[in-house]
């Protein structure tokens, strides 16, 4: 970009060009310094579960939200039902507890966690509590947000959800706006009420950030909506740790990035942020390597602290190489590579770095050693003829489950091709075998249903779900993060359409 053109466009951001209204005046704090992630510690869960079936007790699964990806654990239970295991944790986490539902903790370093409950009658009998008088009534507040608020939670998501993508609809709607409003309130007033009848609760703020951002992150993309609710509704007064009277750009706090909720609402937001800034003075936006730069730079004067603008950068990298592809965005990740200084970030940016090296296009993809659910194995060789339509998925991720429901209306749109393509679905872990069965047949995933071995370390552990990888009858990658189901049924002359032309020599 010529210097010329950017010092203009600076000028027309610091002077509020951007749909944000962010001007020279409120630009005028410095940015934080940077902000290091918590060493790693460890907590403890244990406990024990009544009516087991000694002869297959089974397992309790449960991920810890870290800064990238989730981290799943699966816990053995004894033939006596009993079961502990000492977790990895940063300083203060989520964690998904896996238990019938889906029960958000959380977590703390040294912490001490006991389960108890009768496995016929779980939602009766569960009982959770910690080693010490503030941190137990914490883990129980945890357990009573979810009885109170955990349906009215999903029905607001879905709701705002469908809104965001329904153009027709204003995402300001005051009715939705006040569910939403009404939801964080009530959210805020039983973290309140918990802690006036129960004492202290140390960590309260971590309630409030996931209350807060754990809706917002729905409309994070949407300025109009963002600012209805904080100058409108003061939905900001309802977490006072966080109300100020200044544009939400100028609230974030990069210390809260260990909190899930806020790190996927900072992802959002601020790729928002600089593309409606881009817009504002070009009047487009397109997905290019000079675009990506130009909207890196721009974040530089409209998102001010360091720490939140490199952390979304890098989280939004994935989402660009899926798009264009590793190869094609090459100037971009070396300018990246160039201006992101954030140690615990830049060290992702080179993991992603390995990764993408490892999946270039025409590269011989990894050997593989996958299992069924009868213990039979399963490589890379025995799909040798065939390409191979990798789906690699997570117990408990919301995401690969909606890409499950157009699995039937993918294998339709390519039944004369049936004897062509494997389409094999890898689940994260294979000790968490009885969860991973359960969503396989409650979405009638038609194909090769397999898992990675326990404890597998190797280049099929992404972690990042959903992955698809596309790969041809020699075994050599065609794309790495290529098309989802619902992309493939979606687009025109899509990459597998290509790649089977290319290969009958005549159309599908």
């Amino acid at each position: 970009m010529k210097p010329k053109l950017f010092l203009t466009l600076a000028v027309a951001v610091l002077l509020g060009a951007c749909g944000n209204t962010i001007t020279a005046q409120k630009m005028e704090y410095a940015s934080s310094q940077m902000v290091e992630l918590p060493q790693k510690g460890q907590f403890v869960l244990k406990g024990r579960i009544e009516n087991v079936n000694p002869e297959n007790p089974g397992k309790i699964s449960l991920a810890v939200c870290d800064v990238w990806e989730n981290e799943l654990h699966d816990i053995l239970i004894q033939s006596d039902g009993t079961f502990t295991k000492v977790i990895p944790i940063r300083e203060i986490q989520d964690v998904y507890l896996y238990i019938g539902d889906t029960f958000t903790l959380t977590v703390c370093d040294d912490d001490t966690i006991s389960l108890t409950m009768d496995k016929n009658r779980w939602e009766e009998t569960l009982d959770i509590s910690g080693h010490t008088l503030e941190r137990d009534r914490e883990l129980k507040l945890s357990v009573e947000l979810y009885w109170k608020l955990n349906a009215r939670e999903q029905a607001l998501n879905n709701a705002i959800r469908k809104t965001s993508r329904d153009l027709k609809l204003s995402v300001t709607d005051s009715t939705l706006m006040r569910q939403l409003v009404e939801y964080v309130n009530d959210y805020a007033r039983i973290v309140e009420e918990w802690e006036h009848t129960y004492g202290l609760l140390p960590h309260k703020d971590a309630f409030l950030v996931r209350a807060f951002f754990g809706q917002l992150y729905f409309l994070a993309r949407n300025d109009e909506a963002l600012t209805s609710l904080q100058y409108g509704w003061k939905l900001q007064n309802a977490v006072k740790s966080i109300a100020a009277d200044k544009p939400l750009i100028q609230t974030l706090r990069p210390q809260w990035l260990i909190h899930n909720t806020y790190r996927k609402f900072i992802a959002s937001y601020c790729e928002g942020v600089q593309t409606q800034a881009v817009i504002s003075f070009n009047g487009n936006v397109s997905s290019n390597n000079g675009s990506f730069i130009l909207r890196a730079k721009v974040g530089e004067l409209v998102i001010p602290d360091k720490t939140i603008r490199e952390y979304a950068l890098v989280d939004h990298l994935e989402m660009q190489i899926r798009m264009l592809g590793y190869d094609n965005i090459l100037p971009y990740v070396s300018y990246l590579d160039s201006t992101v200084t954030t140690p615990w970030i830049k060290e992702q940016l080179q993991a992603i770095k390995q990764e993408n090296t490892t999946w270039a296009e025409g590269k011989q993809a990894p050997e593989f050693d996958f299992i069924d659910e009868n213990g039979k194995h399963y490589t890379l060789t025995d799909f040798k003829g065939r390409f191979v339509y990798l789906d690699i998925w997570g117990v408990g991720c919301g995401p690969c489950y909606r890409e499950f429901e157009n699995i039937s209306a993918l294998h339709e749109k390519y039944k004369t091709h049936e004897g062509r393509i494997a389409y094999v679905y890898l689940c994260g872990s294979y000790s968490n075998k009885e969860a991973w069965l359960r969503t396989a047949k409650r979405y009638g995933l038609a194909g090769y249903n397999l898992a990675l071995p326990e404890n597998y370390k190797g280049a099929y552990d992404i972690g990042v779900f959903p992955t698809y990888i596309l790969i041809d009858p020699d075994g050599n990658v065609i794309e790495y993060n290529t098309s989802r189901p619902s992309e493939l049924l979606k687009e025109d002359n899509n990459i597998l359409d290509r790649i089977l032309k290319t290969e009958n020599g005549t159309d599908n």
